[in-house]
């Protein structure tokens, strides 16, 4: 194997990494009591949407839409797509809108025959939703509908676990739920359930905070306590400490006028009796403890509806809420208010519980996304027999055929670029310069046509922690600015030849 490779300055930031070309799945387990054929039957008959159109602000990479964010290697889409694929489901309706082409490029390059609708503009779950049922009604759909989120890291244990209560239940719709926990709770919303077991609603998190905010008003205003503009802004920094939700969700409580720090108590009091502040599912209003005490999990956002119950449900959302946006669980509270003639319930909602919130898991940060990533690498079997490496087609092609690519300067190159190492104008061009001189160093050597791989290993120091990681250890490691970016070609031989652009410093090696 030849080796040319530079070692070069890093002036920019921005995540980077290898590509993993491997999926690896463990504990799949067997639900419940329905057979096989009838999970295959279910499957076949299965559209599975996924809502693929977040533009994940809170990532650091605007140019990157989230489900492009890389878990070990796989871009989050597709492995939704191959984890829901591993349980007999072929046909799928990806629902794009923020950067779909580069969505559909991602997924294209793993998967072929995925369906596309787009969402615009972009107005939350429950309007993409929408946009995903009137494609499938136009196409005749009269099966099943399994919706869930492309931005998630989800185990095929969850899927068949859902699949597994939906059968065994018969019901119109089927929804996982996780434990409440400290980490679960902080975005997920509430489930909550009848003495029978039916789904009854979903409390988004901002909704049960606006709720807390208002319950702590009332109890002041019952209790003839003074209440001030300082006293107001302190209750709702506490319960929505974020400034931008603030105005969407109390914006009215925000304006409330009056002289000095003195309020409008009428006002007040009109606001606190408005729908707005008063939380009520299946005709019974619910108070903040309320919500918590009758939480029966939290929501990770995996569905699978009978094609009927998706297209009523969806059809009936709206955006009276605290964001005001469209929730696709909504559908929830808009389904079990439906009676038939006898005043029934006309559509069975189930929940299926399970024990382990790791199943499924999302992300809305770095961190969080380095953490699902850390909980996929400690999860992988070791295979008894390593598998032989390998490369795809678009990986690997001649020295003339890169140099052509990198200096034709394409929209690809850019994306690719700037998915390393950030938006930099200048480091753009200073990164094309590099590839374009290892590769030309290459050709001269070894010849233009002879096929390669380009490759590159960032630098970094491990501040805690020294080779630890690989036996369960932690350890601290930051990027700095230099790394080797590598040009790799097949030999006839068992010899490996390096050699440096830079000669004079790191001679050739055989």
């Amino acid at each position: 194997m030849r080796f040319l490779g530079e070692r070069v300055k890093r002036k920019g930031g921005g995540l980077g990494g290898e590509k993993g070309l491997q999926f690896c799945f463990w504990g799949v387990n067997v639900f419940g009591t329905m057979n096989s054929s009838r999970r295959e039957e279910i499957a076949g008959q299965t559209v599975v949407v996924i809502l693929a159109a977040g533009k994940g602000t809170r990532m650091g990479r605007p140019g990157t839409p989230k489900v492009c964010f890389e878990i070990d290697g796989v871009p989050a889409i597709n492995r939704v797509i191959a984890t829901v694929g591993a349980e007999s489901f072929a046909s799928f309706l990806i629902v794009v809108g923020h950067g779909a082409e580069q969505v559909r490029e991602t997924i294209g390059k793993e998967r072929a025959g995925i369906g596309y609708v787009v969402q615009e503009p972009q107005l939350g779950t429950g309007h993409a939703a929408k946009a995903a049922a009137e494609a499938l009604q136009k196409q005749g759909h009269e099966g099943y509908v399994l919706v869930t989120m492309g931005d998630k890291f989800i185990e095929r244990s969850a899927v068949a676990a859902l699949v597994g209560g939906f059968g065994e239940e018969e019901a119109d719709l089927a929804l996982l739920t996780i434990p409440k926990t400290e980490f679960t709770e902080r975005s997920g919303g509430r489930v909550l359930a009848d003495d029978a077991g039916q789904a009854v609603g979903i409390i988004e998190s901002i909704d049960a905070a606006r709720q807390a905010i208002a319950d702590e008003l009332n109890r002041a205003v019952g209790g003839g306590v003074e209440i001030t503009k300082a006293a107001i802004r302190e209750v709702i920094d506490r319960h929505i400490p974020n400034p931008g939700k603030q105005g969407v969700a109390v914006g009215e409580l925000l304006a409330l006028g009056g002289e000095g720090d003195e309020i409008d108590k009428r006002g007040l009091e009109e606001i606190l009796r408005s729908q707005r502040y008063n939380l009520t599912i299946a005709g019974r209003r619910y108070s903040a403890e309320e919500i918590e005490k009758s939480c029966a999990g939290v929501n990770p956002s995996l569905y699978l509806f009978k094609s009927a119950a998706f297209y009523a449900g969806v059809g009936m959302i709206d955006n009276d809420n605290a964001q005001g946006e469209y929730y696709l669980t909504d559908v929830v509270r808009h389904l079990a208010g439906v009676k038939d003639g006898g005043g029934k319930r006309k559509f069975s909602i189930k929940t299926v519980p399970i024990e382990d919130g790791d199943w499924i898991q999302g992300f809305n940060s770095p961190d969080e996304l380095l953490a699902i990533q850390d909980y996929v690498r400690r999860r992988k079997k070791t295979p008894e027999v390593p598998p032989r490496a390998g490369l795809k087609a678009g990986q690997y092609c001649t020295v003339s055929e890169w140099l052509g690519k990198i200096e034709r300067n394409t929209a690809e190159l850019r994306r690719w670029v700037e998915g390393v190492y950030g938006v930099h104008e200048g480091l753009y061009e200073e990164k094309r310069g590099d590839l374009i001189r290892v590769l030309r160093l290459y050709g001269e050597r070894f010849g233009f046509e002879e096929k390669v791989c380009i490759v590159r290993a960032p630098g970094r120091i491990n501040l805690m922690g020294r080779h630890v990681d690989h036996r369960g250890g932690w350890n601290n490691c930051l990027a700095i600015d230099r790394e080797t970016i590598a040009v790799a070609g097949l030999r006839g031989d068992d010899n490996v030849e390096v050699v440096n652009v830079e000669p004079e410093r790191f001679p050739s090696v055989k």
